[in-house]
């Protein structure tokens, strides 16, 4: 930085010695002397010496106060400084003194901006634009501020203006589109868009732009009229295609004629993995619920398309896996978990899917494998450390399994959840080793995590109960049953009085 500074100061002293050298020309002492104390200021400027800078510029505006540059960089100085008044007088009067210099008008809009003047910065870019009819810059800056001073009908007249010089063109038209739509004139926002793929027909990309725009204002009807121009045009677009499909099978998403229509293009290659995705998630945490058995199943069999014909894809057997998983297909989600992993083993929450499921089937030798090879890739994340320990409580190590459960409680600041999951399977370890006083400590640190997960409350009974403090533990398992109302083990804890 200091480098730099010295380079630009330089560059400021030949500057002045080259004025000072013309030929022909001859300045007086004081003028030097004025050039001199006008370097000293930028020198301090450059150290950083904001104050010191700021005293040298003042002594040059006193004894040169025809010349705009002393005040232009004094009023920089001011605004690092926060003193914004004498910041935006100082400009002013830099200004006054050379009304053609555009940096000036600039940093007085900045100026402007900072102080939250925004209809004053918005008249500093009209007086730019005025100056300067073909430099765009200054009226998107000038709509820009009419828009946060709340004058969005004058900000569309000045995108008028400038698309009468350049033309019709994507940036102007999405922006008098984006303004047209918040203020909820939804019609001139659709004509925008419609204007621009007019101009520009051979570009299905603007078409899908107003046909997704009538979607999102639920514009059916306009939508379908341009998803068929865009089928028209390229018979093999596969978002026309989808959405089309969608419309005529009624909006039912899962009528079996749209789920064909959508069959037929997961089969095409050439049809982006992203477009057949984004149709798929709606279907991932719904497709339990389906009650068609036809309806359900192709569905299922949307998932599995993917992964055919997107074979070397991770996303594709992820998207399937979690629809498996959905359905309790958990050896089936575990197996598309798993190639996902071969195709791409960065992404940690299909390790986590994999590792519950390891759990679930209550495969514990495997998950010990699992879990380790996770740690070792994702050595951050609390969950890997719980499942090892989990693997390892079922295979006796209860000591590994503690330090296990201690680096994931490490880690799980953020993740209240785990933190409860993995006090809870501490104290069930602890249990096991009838060190009771260990558990119950457990127990307890979960609770004033979360006082109603039910495990741990059914874990405190268990405990109590163990101490010899009956009622005590009933109580406890009563409050569990009140928050897991369907728990055959509580109630036969509760009706029987015993473990």
């Amino acid at each position: 930085m200091l480098k730099l500074g010295i380079s630009l100061l330089l560059f400021v002293i030949l500057q002045t010695n080259s004025l000072l050298a013309q030929e022909g020309q001859r300045y007086t002492e004081e003028e030097v002397n004025i050039q001199k104390l006008f370097i000293e200021a930028s020198r301090e400027k450059l150290l950083r010496k904001y104050e010191n800078a700021a005293y040298l510029f003042e002594e040059v505006t006193k004894k040169d106060r025809t010349n705009p540059a002393p005040y232009y960089e004094l009023a920089k100085v001011y605004d690092i400084l926060d003193e914004s008044e004498k910041a935006l007088k100082n400009i002013k009067t830099a200004i006054k003194l050379d009304d053609n210099n555009s940096w000036y008008k600039i940093f007085l809009a900045q100026l402007h901006e900072k102080n939250n003047l925004d209809i004053e910065a918005a008249k500093v870019y009209q007086q730019l634009s005025q100056k300067d009819p073909k430099n765009d810059y200054y009226y998107y800056q000038w709509a820009y501020f009419l828009v946060k001073s709340g004058q969005a009908e004058k900000a569309i007249i000045v995108f008028d203006n400038l698309e009468g010089i350049t033309g019709v063109n994507s940036d102007i038209a999405e922006r008098k589109h984006k303004i047209y739509h918040q203020m909820g004139k939804r019609k001139e926002a659709a004509k925008e868009l419609a204007k621009l793929a007019d101009a520009f027909p051979d570009n299905l990309v603007y078409k899908h732009s107003l046909a997704r725009y009538f979607e999102q204002i639920e514009s059916r009807k306009n939508a379908k009229v341009i998803y068929e121009e865009i089928l028209r045009m390229n018979p093999e677009d596969a978002r026309a295609s989808i959405a089309l499909a969608s419309y005529n099978a009624g909006n039912k998403q899962n009528d079996l004629g749209y789920l064909g229509t959508l069959s037929e293009l997961f089969k095409k290659e050439n049809v982006l993995i992203d477009v057949k995705i984004a149709k798929l998630i709606p279907y991932v945490s719904t497709v339990a619920k389906e009650k068609d058995p036809a309806t359900k199943q192709a569905i299922l069999d949307l998932g599995k398309l993917l992964t055919e014909t997107h074979s070397t894809a991770a996303k594709a057997y992820a998207v399937y896996g979690d629809m498996l998983y959905q359905v309790n297909d958990l050896e089936g989600a575990l197996a598309q978990y798993k190639m996902t992993l071969k195709e791409d083993d960065t992404v940690y929450p299909v390790w986590k899917n994999a590792m519950e499921i390891h759990h679930l089937l209550g495969k514990y030798k495997a998950l010990a494998d699992f879990s380790e090879e996770a740690m070792d890739l994702f050595p951050n994340q609390g969950a890997s450390y719980y499942y090892y320990g989990l693997a390892s409580n079922q295979q006796s190590d209860f000591g590994e399994a503690i330090n296990s459960y201690q680096l994931a409680l490490m880690m799980s600041s953020k993740d209240p959840a785990l933190a409860v999951d993995v006090y809870a399977a501490m104290s069930t370890t602890y249990g096991q080793q009838k060190k009771l006083d260990k558990a119950k400590k457990a127990v307890l640190s979960g609770l004033k995590i979360n006082p109603k997960s039910p495990i741990l409350l059914e874990q405190y009974g268990d405990i109590l109960f163990q101490n010899g403090e009956e009622e005590a533990a009933i109580k406890q398992w009563k409050k569990a049953l009140e928050i897991d109302k369907k728990s055959a083990s509580l109630e036969r804890k509760i009706a029987n009085r015993s473990l």
